[in-house]
C-alpha cells in the first residue's frame, strides 16, 4: 500500500515470556546463529526471541512466510513451481546453529475445504520436492538444532 508503514511492536510481557523460554527451553549460546522461520501472525514471538537472543550475543535472521503467501501460491502457481527444490531454506541450515519454525498461525484455514482444491492439494503433494520433512532431514545432516513450536502462543510459551 501507498504510504502504509508496517511497525512491529513486541510487548513487555512477550518479551519476559522469550526471556523464560531462552532462560530455561532454548539453550541458545553466544556466537550461535539462530534462524526464525515465522508467518506474518507469529511474527511477534519470532521478533521477540530473536531481540533477546540479540542481547545475549546471539545473531538472529527472521524470515516471515504469511500463510496469505502460501494461499495464493497454493491456488494460482503452476504445479512445476511445487516441483522446485528451495535455495534459501537449506542456505540457511546451512549457516545456522538453531532453526526455529513456527507452524500453524491464526489464519482461517476453511478454504482449504473446497472441493477444487482437494484436488489441487492432492496434485501438489503429488510434485512437491520439498517438505517438513526435508527441512528434519536437513537440520540433523548439519547437526542444526530444530525447534517446532506448533500453533505458537503466548499460553504454549
Amino acid at each position: 500500500m501507498e504510504g502504509s508503514t508496517f511497525r512491529m511492536t513486541v510487548s513487555d510481557r512477550l518479551r519476559r515470556v522469550a526471556r523464560k523460554v531462552l532462560d530455561n527451553a532454548l539453550p541458545v549460546q553466544d556466537g550461535d546463529v539462530v534462524v526464525f522461520y515465522a508467518g506474518v501472525e507469529n511474527l511477534d514471538l519470532a521478533y521477540a526471541l530473536a531481540s533477546e537472543c540479540e542481547v545475549r550475543d546471539v545473531e538472529t535472521v527472521v524470515l516471515s512466510r504469511g500463510d496469505y503467501i502460501s494461499k495464493v501460491k497454493l491456488e494460482e502457481a503452476p504445479l512445476e513451481c511445487f516441483a522446485r527444490t528451495p535455495k534459501a531454506l537449506p542456505a540457511l541450515v546451512e549457516v545456522a546453529d538453531w532453526f526455529v519454525l513456527f507452524r500453524g498461525s491464526a489464519f482461517d484455514v476453511s478454504f482449504l475445504q473446497r472441493p477444487e482444491l482437494r484436488k489441487r492439494l492432492i496434485e501438489v503433494r503429488r510434485v512437491s520436492r520439498w517438505s517438513v520433512d526435508d527441512l528434519i532431514q536437513l537440520c540433523l545432516e548439519r547437526k542444526t538444532h530444530l525447534v517446532a513450536f506448533l500453533d505458537p502462543n503466548l499460553q504454549q510459551a
